[in-house]
Formats: structure tokens, sequence, C-alpha cells
């Protein structure tokens, strides 16, 4: 199921995860593929499911927060992916998944017309610092994309994302 993750073929990728918790192996890992691979196709309702089970069990892992934060970000409950972005952001010693919970948490509350000042600064001071890009900026434009956000809205999100993008082309 990994293999067919890094692949890009989700749909194969849940079927040999869901056939491993059949056969009895109940490791997370195959409850976080289909959680994500959910999300990467744009079910995110259901992937918000599969990530509250996988929370439940183990509320340590900051990437579940993140991911369920994008997850929530694209059915638009912005409180709930501020939260999650939060939590994310407080249990992660990784810059960049800090620079990916920030950056959730910035455009949660920029959407809920919440002051960012402080939020933004933080977001671009933390751009500062050194990380690997394994974000796939170009599905987190989608899943915002889906959201019925305002033109001047998208402008300042995709401002942001780019801010990212930039800093992973140096």
């Amino acid at each position: 199921a990994k293999a067919k993750m890094e692949c890009g073929t989700y749909r194969e990728a849940i079927d040999d995860a869901k056939r491993a918790i059949q056969l009895g192996n109940e490791d997370s890992i195959n409850a976080e593929i289909i959680a994500t691979a959910k999300l990467n196709l744009g079910e995110y309702k259901e992937s918000i499911k599969y990530f509250n089970d996988i929370i439940d069990n183990n509320a340590e892992n900051p990437i579940n927060y993140l991911e369920r934060a994008e997850a929530y970000i694209g059915v638009g409950k912005f409180e709930a992916a501020k939260s999650d972005a939060v939590t994310a952001r407080d249990q992660s010693a990784n810059n960049y998944h800090r620079v990916m919970s920030i950056l959730f948490e910035l455009i949660s509350s920029y959407i809920l017309d919440e002051n960012i000042n402080q939020l933004e600064e933080l977001y671009h001071s933390e751009l500062e610092n050194e990380f690997d890009m394994t974000w796939k900026l170009d599905e987190l434009r989608s899943v915002l994309n889906e959201n019925d956000l305002s033109k001047d809205d998208k402008k300042q999100v995709n401002d942001w994302i780019d801010s990212l993008s930039e800093k992973s082309d140096l």
C-alpha cells in the first residue's frame, strides 16, 4: 500500500490497506494510508472520519493533525482546521511541519476574519528556517479552490503558498 501511495495510485493503496486490515494487520499505518489517500482524492469527509479514529488512538503524531486540518479546509470547516493546525504546530519539532501548521492556521484565521498580523509575521520568520519540502502545494491550492472563497481571499492565500513555494525553489 505504501508503494502505491508513493506512485499516486490512491485507490489501489486504499484497497491494499483495507485488505491488510481484513487480514488482521490492524497497524495504524494502514488507516493512515487510507486517510491520506482519501485526502489526496478529495474525499475530505471520509478522510476526516479516518483521521478522527487515528487521532483518537494516537494523539501524538502532528502529521495526522496537519492532514486532517487540510481535509477540514477542504470541507470549509475553518475553526476545526485552525484548531488542528495549532495542535500540529505545538507538537512538531520539524521545521517544515511547523511552517505548514502555521500556513493552515493563517489561512483559517484569515477566512474567519481574525487578526492575522502576528501569525503572518511568525509564518514569514519560520520560512527563514531550513527544511525539506514534502507537502504537495498544488494539492493544497486545489483544496482551497474547492472552497467558495472570494477572488481577493484566493489571491491572499495563494500569495502565502507562493512564498513557501519560492522557498522550495532555493
